[in-house]
């Protein structure tokens, strides 16, 4: 019986030290070699391993790209209780990732079987699967699972909680506590977060106007990349407000990086400062093409505006 033991302690520890170098082999993008012993070990039904094969398989690292074993190893994970391979099976099953095999229910049982082994990422994508849906049990569904996600550090978590209780769904409207949430997940450097906390500090609901601070978050939050956020503050240099003052140059900065992400009306502004030369030298074609950009991507104004400039492309 103690040969027995032995034997099955030393195995273990082959493996997991297999599974480290396995690991190591992928940090140092070694992916040949992390596919081949991460293979190996999956075949051994490890777990962990399996998880990390049905990735590569899944991004095509080390490997061509394969949804259908990366589906198969994933499921054999879960079997096994891995709580991650579990969350992104749930995905696969959600998105229908493979053609004909879309099943909402058995996502949502395999995001709960997840989110129940405290697996933050389950837990939030749990609560946005609940909180599409507009009654009031969905609401509760995704503010609990919202609350277990922010609990457990997911910041995205705490940035949709925020929004929770600032428009009082599913929970008493509560300003200031959405505002504490916001400020947790801006000092995380979430970038959605970063804008509904300026946003707070420039309207004053619920919180006493502070300019300052909502002209620090929403540039920091432009900054990061938040193409919301980018077009608010080409707006507020276009205008000139509390926050700034009236620029027409760092407007069109503005418009165009969030341009640059296909956001139509971006793409509709940075039109409409070529046309009026607004920070540019007026440029009729540029504009032209800029507002076909927008109204291609369905920005009723900027049709109405060619249309009613007679501009043509």
């Amino acid at each position: 019986m103690k040969n027995l033991i032995f034997l099955l302690s030393f195995l273990s520890l082959l493996y997991a030290n297999s599974f480290d170098l396995a690991s190591k082999y992928y940090q140092n993008k070694q992916y040949q070699k992390a596919f081949e012993l991460y293979d190996k070990l999956a075949r051994k039904n490890n777990a962990n391993a399996q998880y990390n094969l049905a990735l590569m398989y899944y991004n095509g690292v080390g490997v061509s790209t394969n949804k259908i074993q990366a589906f198969i190893w994933l499921s054999t994970a879960s079997k096994q209780g891995h709580k991650e391979a579990q969350n992104k099976l749930a995905y696969m099953y959600e998105k229908g990732i493979i053609d004909d095999i879309q099943d909402t229910k058995k996502a949502l049982e395999l995001y709960t079987k997840s989110a129940n082994q405290n697996y933050d990422i389950a837990q939030l994508n749990l609560a946005m699967h609940y909180a599409q849906f507009v009654n009031k049990d969905s609401a509760k569904k995704a503010l609990f699972w919202y609350t277990k996600a922010f609990k457990n550090g997911n910041i995205v978590a705490a940035n949709n909680l925020a929004t929770m209780y600032y428009f009082g769904n599913a929970v008493k409207r509560d300003y200031k506590k959405a505002a504490k949430l916001y400020s947790i997940a801006a000092n995380a450097n979430d970038k959605l977060a970063q804008y509904n906390l300026a946003m707070m500090y420039y309207s004053g609901s619920g919180i006493k106007i502070d300019f300052p601070k909502a002209s620090k978050w929403l540039k920091k939050s432009a900054i990061n990349g938040n193409k919301l956020a980018q077009l608010k503050l080409g707006h507020f240099y276009r205008q000139g407000n509390n926050l700034v003052n009236q620029d027409y140059k760092k407007a069109l900065y503005w418009y165009f990086k969030a341009a640059k992400q296909k956001y139509p009306a971006a793409q509709y502004y940075v039109g409409f400062c070529y046309y009026n030369g607004y920070g540019v030298k007026k440029d009729i074609k540029k504009a032209t093409y800029w507002m076909y950009l927008a109204s291609k991507n369905g920005y009723k104004f900027a049709s109405d505006f060619m249309k009613r400039n007679k501009l043509y492309y």
